[in-house]
């Protein structure tokens, strides 16, 4: 099943709530990899990087952060909100 079908499956359009984005996400990349966590679900960064056609080299540094301010937690290579 591909990520964004199963968004689709979890969250119907009357079903999504999106609480306030945290003010620490100062960057677009920082907002779309939280974004995209918090919706689809845990990702490893090569899955991250495959489904919004980002290069690892980009996303690495930006989840680096993310954990460094406690916005996504990290268990083996899969991040998650």
């Amino acid at each position: 099943m591909r990520a964004r079908d199963s968004v689709a499956e979890r969250n119907s359009p009357a079903e999504t709530t999106l609480a306030p984005l945290p003010e620490q996400l100062d960057s677009h990349v920082a907002k779309l990899l939280y974004l995209y966590l918090y919706a689809v679900g845990p990702a490893t960064p090569a899955e991250l990087s495959a489904a919004l056609q980002m290069q690892k080299l980009t996303v690495y540094p930006v989840l680096r952060q993310l954990k460094s301010r406690d916005l996504v937690s990290r268990n083996g290579q899969t991040y998650r909100v």
